[in-house]
């Protein structure tokens, strides 16, 4: 048992010293940097919005939301307490739980954070697809908590993809790597549940169309993927 541990903590580690090397071989460039930062500044709550496919590309270029410390969600599994562990030593502030293992749970952790806190990312179609399509949860975290949706697109000129459910992409060293904040997306406190799926449906229309136009202008070979 001891063995195990030592060996699970020398793989944290390994796979955190991995990430921040791993970033230096990449050329990152931040499109509107400082949009969210300047918006929580004026005492206002934001949501960092991203597709699952991009998180390592997120995770890479967190320095444009680790100064925030933003709440993310993340697995409560076993699997989980590693991530946990990485992406909290990188600025974030883990928070147990998805939306496939006690979901509504985690929901509920994270509208309570952002009670008392200013920011949170989230993966908007995780953490098992269907890719390219939001789930109801970041909605909903708007809703209850008044913060502001900002679209977190990243991309990069040239990539491997990961053959998983959201088509991972994992960025090749050298290449260019764009982070941009999109708008901020505002959610009414009171909506009919025509107007929640409007909501939910024009937010997806926002990001599907800012994620291709980041992918045009780098001007790689792939895009987001689309489950169907």
């Amino acid at each position: 048992m001891k063995n195990r541990s030592l060996l699970k903590k020398i793989a944290i580690v390994a796979v955190f010293i991995t990430v921040l090397l791993y970033g230096f071989f990449l050329r990152r460039r931040f499109d509107n940097k400082d949009a969210v930062k300047s918006f929580v500044k004026a005492g206002n709550k934001a949501i960092g919005a991203f597709w699952h496919q991009r998180i390592l590309v997120a995770v890479i270029m967190r320095g444009a939301v680790a100064p925030l410390q933003p709440s993310a969600i993340i697995s409560a599994s076993n699997d989980g307490d590693f991530l946990a562990t990485v992406i909290g030593w990188m600025g974030f502030r883990p928070l147990r739980g998805s939306s496939s293992f006690r979901g509504k749970e985690a929901m509920e952790e994270i509208i309570a954070d952002l009670q008392v806190s200013t920011a949170a990312v989230h993966g908007v179609d995780g953490p098992t697809g269907p890719s390219g399509v939001i789930k109801s949860g970041i909605i909903r975290i708007a809703q209850k908590t008044g913060a502001a949706i900002f679209p977190m697109y990243v991309s990069a000129e040239r990539c491997w993809m990961v053959k998983s459910w959201d088509r991972h992409i994992i960025p090749k060293p050298f290449s260019r790597v764009v982070l941009r904040w999109g708008e901020p997306f505002f959610v009414p406190a009171v909506l009919s549940p025509e107007e929640f799926a409007e909501k939910k449906s024009e937010l997806e229309a926002i990001m599907r169309r800012g994620q291709d136009e980041l992918d045009a202008a780098c001007k790689n070979k792939f895009r987001l993927h689309r489950a169907g």
